[in-house]
């Protein structure tokens, strides 16, 4: 079976590039009118393909040998011979638990600004990416109990679930710090006016 994992680097490149696009979030205003022609449709196709093509991403890999402990340990041996066996069992259970809060995070962000530039889930687009994230999550864990050399767990789910919920805790954090700031700014023009 072919390895997918080199796409990951390509897509959140891609992702960063089509985020960076502008879109007010603001809806119900004349200022969020958009023209037909505009491209934004497109943009937010290619937003939904790319966290499609993220979520096969996971899947693939997970239904890869190359995703087991087993692997990880070969390769940390490898790569650090001067490690012990146990030293190799901890860094395997770090490198491959902190992979699951990096990719469940990550998932979220992705749905999270589809669904802001989505104008039918903008506004619950944060509780939509976080549970999205937590069912591909579950599904995830579900399969994996299927292949020979991984084991599915709820302590997994668990485990991404943290880096669901940190990517949540800082979209609201970093949306309340921008509101204010919004609030000031309009304050401040409304005492110079």
């Amino acid at each position: 079976m072919a390895n997918w994992s080199f796409i990951a680097p390509d897509l959140v490149g891609a992702w960063i590039w089509i985020s960076s696009k502008d879109v007010n979030p603001v809806p119900n205003t004349s200022a969020c009118r958009v023209d037909p022609h505009s491209g934004r449709g497109i943009i937010e196709l290619v937003q939904w393909l790319i966290v499609l093509v993220y979520v096969g991403a996971l899947f693939v890999f997970a239904g890869q040998e190359a995703s087991s402990a087993g692997f990880t340990s070969q390769l940390l041996a490898k790569w650090l011979p001067q490690l012990t066996s146990a030293q190799i069992r901890s860094y395997v259970v770090v490198v491959r638990k902190t992979g699951h809060v990096v990719a469940y995070g990550l998932l979220t962000l992705m749905v999270y600004y589809a669904a802001l530039k989505t104008s039918k889930s903008r506004k619950g687009a944060l509780l939509f990416a976080v549970g999205f994230a937590f069912l591909v999550a579950f599904l995830d864990e579900r399969y994996q109990r299927r292949m020979p050399h991984r084991t599915g767990s709820w302590l997994d789910v668990a485990i991404d679930g943290l880096g669901i919920g940190l990517v949540a805790i800082s979209i609201l954090v970093g949306t309340r710090m921008k509101n204010k700031q919004y609030v000031e700014v309009m304050e401040d023009v409304e005492d110079k006016s």
